[in-house]
């Protein structure tokens, strides 16, 4: 599983494309925005059995995006829609120095599928035959060195097969 975590990162690494530009709107709260998903439907699990590509664009007007490889914080965070919970945190790789100018790029993340959730109390990751499916929107948001959080971006409906 850590060697899964680490070629996510370094394939997120490999995707990230920056543009440094004098600031347009000058917003020092992070925007993203949605390119795509490469499926929609996932096998449930709790050990990465299934994931998905999630792409998408991000600004930031004061240029303060990423921690950098020397700090152990992340910047990205994959909520699971239906808890609220950190499903995962990502780490943005490092950037080219913006000088506080606009900071814009595509990024790329591996998301691994979640666990059916069930009512009347039965197990997560189970497969009942009353519930063959559940559905869940991924929420994704980027924070930036000054603790600005982005507009929420949501993955769109992503159904787990539950057998």
């Amino acid at each position: 599983m850590h060697r899964l975590s680490n070629l996510s990162i370094l394939f997120l690494t490999c995707c990230i494309c920056i543009r440094c530009t004098k600031p347009e709107n000058g917003s020092e709260i992070p925007k993203i925005e949605l390119i795509g998903v490469s499926k929609t439907e996932m096998t449930q699990g709790d050990l990465n059995q299934d994931s998905l590509w999630l792409q998408f664009r991000f600004e930031d007007g004061d240029g303060d995006l990423g921690y950098g490889s020397g700090d152990s914080r992340k910047d990205i965070r994959v909520i699971d829609g239906r808890t609220g919970n950190i499903q995962d945190e990502y780490k943005i790789p490092d950037l080219i120095p913006s000088d506080k100018e606009t900071q814009k790029g595509v990024l790329t993340i591996l998301i691994f599928t979640s666990c059916c959730l069930f009512k009347d109390n039965i197990p997560p990751c189970s497969n009942p035959p009353q519930y063959p499916k559940d559905s869940l929107d991924f929420i994704i948001n980027l924070i930036d060195k000054a603790g600005h959080i982005s507009n929420d971006l949501h993955s769109g409906k992503i159904y787990l097969n539950c057998k």
